[in-house]
């Protein structure tokens, strides 16, 4: 996994398990990892977190690559392209939460960029559901 995903977006995730176990509620996690070709370096990793019913949706861009821009929901594309545009940075990852009767209730848009100084750097954008 890129070190810049897995060092803040997917730590921001393990950190959400962690809170949602030390509430004492039920948690369960499945992950689903995807390949281009023969590559042993995946691409998209989705996991979805249940916790009493409440489903957390995370989905991770190992390449960088604008991938998962389809994902960015419709009232929330011109705030994360305008942000992109800003930073010249790329989605590193997704986090969507639904409520008990499985509607979105809202979207968390990670955007990683590097500063002129090669330091890198995490912006965010939420869009609540429509």
């Amino acid at each position: 996994m890129d070190s810049r995903i897995n060092q803040s977006d997917y730590k921001r995730m393990e950190n959400d398990i962690k809170d949602s176990l030390d509430e004492g509620r039920d948690v369960s996690l499945t992950t689903d990892i995807q390949y281009s070709g023969a590559s042993k370096r995946p691409d998209i990793i989705t996991a979805t977190k249940s916790a009493d019913g409440m489903i957390t949706v995370y989905k991770f861009d190992n390449n960088l690559d604008g991938g998962l821009l389809d994902e960015v929901p419709e009232n929330g594309k011109e705030a994360v392209n305008e942000e992109i545009s800003d930073t010249k940075g790329s989605i590193s990852s997704i986090k969507s939460e639904y409520d008990k009767n499985g509607n979105l209730s809202e979207t968390m848009v990670n955007i990683t960029y590097t500063d002129e100084n090669g330091g890198n750097h995490r912006t965010k954008v939420y869009i609540d559901a429509e």
